[in-house]
């Protein structure tokens, strides 16, 4: 999610599915410039994690027909590539739901 649309997403009316990492590479790698490595850089990627995760549970209790996934990894927008669907995410349910673990 765009870190600005933290500031919309309680005014949308409309059931809605939201996913964003904790850990946003995309957003952590240009707004430090580097994989984070030092002290300070940990730091602020670990307050960034923490305010993401805060606002998804926050979104997840205002809107009850509203479903938020948000994961701790170093990632960006996975599931919209092929790798980040059907491998990350496990692809497709079986025909049987049975046999999910």
């Amino acid at each position: 999610m765009c870190i600005r649309d933290r500031y919309r997403m309680p005014f949308i009316q409309t059931p809605y599915m939201l996913v964003a990492s904790q850990d946003d590479a995309y957003q952590i790698l240009n707004n430090i410039g580097e994989i984070p490595k030092s002290p300070d850089q940990l730091l602020y990627a670990a307050q960034f994690a923490n305010q993401t995760r805060n606002l998804m549970l926050d979104l997840r209790k205002s809107c009850r027909e509203c479903a938020v996934l948000s994961w701790a990894c170093f990632n960006h927008a996975v599931g919209g590539t092929d790798a980040g669907f059907n491998k990350i995410t496990g692809g497709s349910a079986p025909d049987d739901p049975s046999t999910m673990k």
